[in-house]
């Protein structure tokens, strides 16, 4: 195994055990990430109408995704093409969340920066990989 399928490996596990995390308490309205600073609120980010896509949880989503890619590094599946496609879900998914909390809602959720952080080098790792090798690299 290569540093980079630790890393996803890693990543993946850390993102889907935050995005089961978020959806277990969203789903019972416990969820609560207070600080003293006034612009992180895990109960805004997750009670706003943009917390959800057609009904499903983002927090679901982001467990689809991390599952995914935790089984394509546990298996080794090294097919280029599938990882491009998840890459750009999670990208698109990331530009679009990360907007909303910022620009939209004016919270942050740290339990989300969480999800989002590990995307993220899940993804700079995948394209690393890609660029310098020109394919997966498990």
């Amino acid at each position: 195994m290569t540093i980079i399928r630790y890393i996803i490996l890693a990543f993946s596990l850390l993102g889907f055990s935050d995005s089961s995390y978020i959806t277990f308490f969203e789903s019972n309205a416990t969820l609560s990430c207070n600080t003293n600073l006034s612009f992180i609120s895990c109960e805004n980010v997750l009670n706003s109408p943009y917390s959800h896509l057609f009904g499903i949880p983002w927090s679901l989503l982001g467990m689809i995704w991390f599952i995914a890619f935790l089984l394509l590094s546990l298996t080794g599946h090294d097919d280029v093409l599938i990882h491009v496609i998840f890459m750009f879900l999670g990208i698109g998914s990331l530009i679009y969340l990360i907007f909303v909390e910022i620009g939209v809602i004016g919270y942050i959720c740290l339990y989300c920066t969480i999800a989002h952080v590990s995307a993220i080098l899940i993804i700079v790792s995948l394209v690393y990989s890609i660029s310098k090798y020109k394919k997966i690299l498990y």
